[in-house]
């Protein structure tokens, strides 16, 4: 079932609770988290009802940033002893340089969580300077990964285009300030 579909159906409360437990975090927490009022997804739980298309978005949201993370750790070649869901619980909990020193859980409730917390993942991957490549999930065709390059890498030099064309920017890629 396609993303939008299961938003437009509503998310089953009770998968607040098994997110929780994966987060490892307490359900009022992950409700602070993703802004659901506390109240509504208790009383959604106890009648086994689904979420709102908001409410449910927001927990997509959650689940869809853990999926990512835990593909880009798979793919990186060496995801051995690594758990994307504790992982993500203290990345949204940290305040972030990129992000005005707010944490992004801050921004969870906004309408565009998943860009302001790749934006920062990136923004974190090119400080740390640790590798020269990182594959990501694409944005604009959801099958296909991005491999992203830092030009302050010391092994930039290793870096050569093998094939060199016109390229279009998709109007998603804008300037950020």
């Amino acid at each position: 079932m396609e993303r939008a579909d299961i938003v437009e159906q509503g998310v089953r409360a009770r998968f607040l609770e098994r997110l929780a437990v994966e987060l490892a975090v307490s359900k009022e927490k992950l409700y602070d988290i993703i802004g659901v009022s506390r109240a509504t997804a208790d009383r959604k739980l106890k009648a086994d009802q689904v979420l709102s298309a908001t409410d449910s978005e927001h927990v997509m949201g959650m689940a869809r940033l853990v999926g990512q993370v835990q593909q880009i750790v798979q793919e990186s070649g060496d995801p051995a002893g690594f758990d994307a869901d504790p992982w993500v619980t203290a990345f949204l909990d940290a305040p972030s340089p990129a992000l005005g020193a707010h944490r992004p859980r801050d921004l969870m409730r906004t309408s565009e969580p998943p860009g302001c917390t790749s934006m920062q993942w990136g923004t974190d991957w090119l400080t740390r300077a640790e590798n020269l490549l990182a594959e990501v999930p694409s944005v604009v065709v959801p099958e296909e990964t991005n491999i992203l390059i830092d030009p302050a890498h010391p092994d930039i030099a290793a870096v050569t285009a093998r094939t060199v064309r016109w390229w279009t920017n998709d109007w998603r890629f804008r300037a950020v300030d």
